[in-house]
């Protein structure tokens, strides 16, 4: 069987990438409603209306998820 190849890009900074409400919600398993809510709590980061700041918001909902699972709120 072939295999079909598929053309990627090499990016070697995230930093500055941002990803809409949708591939948010995916990303972490969790409805667009309840990104937006963690936006208003500031766990994730807006960037623009409907764009969010992927690596910001990651490393803080990583670090809501320890304290969480600590019982510090």
């Amino acid at each position: 069987m072939a295999r079909k190849e598929t053309e990627s890009t090499k990016v070697t900074d995230i930093d500055s990438m941002t990803v809409s409400v949708g591939v948010m919600a995916n990303m972490f398993s969790l409805s667009e409603r309840r990104i937006r809510q963690m936006a208003e709590e500031g766990i994730i980061v807006r960037s623009a209306k409907g764009r969010y700041k992927l690596v910001e918001s990651l490393k803080n909902y990583i670090l809501a998820l320890k304290l969480a699972a600590e019982g510090v709120n």
